[in-house]
């Protein structure tokens, strides 16, 4: 369970209603009968060793978890939130007060009581330095147990404790965070780092939180980023239509800090020719990345943008290997294995050859489709909704 990625444990807490969707689909709802009998389905049983539905007990909030880290059995957890409770408990009782940010045992879903720094603000996004010996939180918040943080912070992982020589100044909010041993990446909708200019991306050095020389800018807010598995690009996300001032709608890539390359100059990346969400009613939500993906999910209702599902992507070239074309925001995914976890409000994947609109609107909240491509996505014929005929 310790090398499962950092937001896996959101979807599994969010898994109230499951299909195990596969590429497209494998499905474990009350159309399984259904869907195995269909020929217009492309629905596969659960491959076997793949996590299943069942619940699991783990430590209750009052508010939203937007992301966590997982470090052994150790889970971070942070979001908006005032008090956690115990699995079982009524929501108001048996409260223990956590500020935004608290730890639980992956196993038994038991609160980590000796961990309670006390956030004042939201977390947006968390990430771990390549070691784990880190937690970098970043947000709104600008007080972290008790120190000033305006917006981005550190953790000891082992004893839980601040890290005094890392307080990078934010003049806004960030939204995204990826960690190299060399630089802390920052996105978000920021105007400048430490009080130098930096127009919504940021690194700054994870010794001391000075400023980095990279200095990319977006025309909008950058809400998520993670590394190429070499770590030489960060590939980042959002709501902006331009990177360094030259088009990259919802996506791009960028060099990453290094004496040769500290400018954060772009690459092309292929996914934004085909997904194209920016703007004030569409964006990329989440990227995820492992040795030979970057897993993005998307949101979109009306005016710019087209996409709002979940696609997996070369980390280099951006070539779109496989998109599940669904109807519906997709807020988080996973992978684990062959298998993608996704945390969505999806209510139709029949272009992609899975559930359809229901008469009476329904929402399978957590899915799970293969990692590969198994067939071409079908063209769209729902008025408002992106076209992605043929697409693997």
């Amino acid at each position: 369970m310790s090398a499962w990625p950092a937001r896996f444990v959101r979807a599994l807490i969010t898994m109230l209603s499951i299909t195990l969707l596969t590429g497209y689909q494998v499905a474990l709802s009350s159309d399984t009968a259904e869907a195995a009998t269909d020929p217009t389905y492309n629905v596969m049983d659960r491959p076997a060793g793949a996590v299943t539905a069942d619940a699991l007990p783990t430590v209750q909030i009052d508010g939203v978890v937007w992301d966590q880290a997982i470090v052994g059995d150790t889970v971070f957890a942070g979001g908006q939130f005032a008090n956690a409770r115990p699995a079982g408990a009524a929501a108001g009782t048996n409260l223990t007060p956590r500020a935004n940010l608290l730890s639980f045992n992956i196993r038994t879903g038991v609160l980590n009581t000796g961990f309670n720094p006390g956030v004042n603000g939201r977390i947006r996004a968390m990430t771990l330095s390549p070691d784990k010996s880190r937690l970098y939180i970043v947000g709104s918040f600008t007080q972290v147990a008790g120190q000033t943080r305006n917006r981005v912070a550190a953790f000891n992982t082992a004893t839980g404790a601040l890290i005094n020589t890392f307080a990078p100044n934010a003049a806004g909010d960030v939204f995204g965070v990826a960690a190299t041993n060399d630089a802390v990446y920052l996105g978000g909708w920021f105007g400048s780092m430490n009080g130098v200019a930096r127009t919504r991306l940021a690194a700054v050095s994870p010794t001391n939180g000075a400023l980095l020389g990279w200095a990319p800018t977006a025309n909008s807010t950058v809400n998520t980023m993670v590394m190429s598995p070499d770590k030489s690009r960060v590939i980042v996300g959002g709501i902006f239509s331009e990177l360094n001032g030259s088009t990259a709608v919802g996506l791009g890539s960028l060099d990453d800090e290094r004496a040769d390359a500290s400018t954060g100059t772009s690459y092309p990346f292929a996914a934004n020719q085909v997904i194209q969400n920016y703007g004030n009613t569409a964006g990329i939500q989440t990227l995820q990345a492992d040795a030979n993906n970057v897993y993005g999910t998307g949101y979109y209702f009306g005016g710019t943008g087209n996409f709002e599902g979940v696609f997996v992507a070369d980390p280099y070239s951006g070539a779109i290997k496989s998109m599940a074309d669904c109807h519906g925001d997709t807020y988080d995914a996973t992978a684990v294995g062959d298998v993608l976890y996704a945390v969505s409000h999806h209510h139709d994947c029949s272009n992609m050859n899975g559930f359809p609109e229901a008469p009476t609107r329904r929402w399978l909240r957590a899915n799970a489709l293969t990692v590969e491509a198994t067939g071409v996505t079908r063209a769209n014929t729902v008025g408002g909704y992106g076209n992605f005929g043929g697409q693997p």
